[in-house]
């Protein structure tokens, strides 16, 4: 099932910044996320205690997405574990 991938503005600038410092990174967050969105294949999970949100791990990453709109998958941020769940 392929989906259609957008990126929140506050996800783009996260990961704008992260480009600057870790290129490679960067890259690796943007293919998972879509092979996601084209596969539905991830190392994914719910979050608990909130309605649509999934996180998507890469690394010590994580982008938190929801598909709210059928055939969308909207990434809403991306951040390091140590900050995403506060």
């Amino acid at each position: 099932m392929s989906r259609q991938l957008r990126w929140d503005d506050c996800a783009l600038d996260a990961l704008r910044r992260l480009e600057r410092r870790d290129r490679a990174t960067a890259r690796r967050i943007v293919a998972a996320a879509e092979r996601l969105a084209e596969t539905d294949r991830g190392d994914i999970k719910k979050l608990k205690g909130r309605l649509d949100l999934w996180r998507l791990r890469v690394g010590e990453w994580r982008a938190i997405f929801t598909t709210d709109e059928p055939g969308t998958l909207t990434i809403l941020t991306v951040e390091p574990r140590r900050d995403v769940y506060r």
